[in-house]
């Protein structure tokens, strides 16, 4: 999962920046390593990037939605008799 897990404390005052808190997994888990806990609280944003396949499969998505949305469109027949094709 990596190092690069976030959690973000966005703040009630517009001229402050977010307060940001990394997260390190692996040593966390590996080794119970708890020195880097963060208490969270109400409003906070935890952010975890995808791994590789899952970033692949976003572009993927991005990429393919167009097309599938005008086949859905193409597919749907107002006023439909309801046939069926049977096998």
């Amino acid at each position: 999962m990596g190092d690069h897990i976030q959690v973000i404390r966005p703040s009630a005052d517009p001229k402050v920046k977010p307060k940001v808190f990394a997260i390190k997994w692996d040593p966390m888990v590996a080794h119970g390593d708890t020195s880097k806990d963060v208490l969270l609280e109400e409003g906070d944003i935890i952010y975890v990037p995808p791994t590789i396949i899952a970033g692949v499969g976003l572009k993927i998505a991005e990429f393919l939605t167009p097309f599938t949305q005008a086949f859905a469109a193409i597919n749907t027949v107002p006023g439909g008799t309801g046939t069926t094709v049977g096998y």
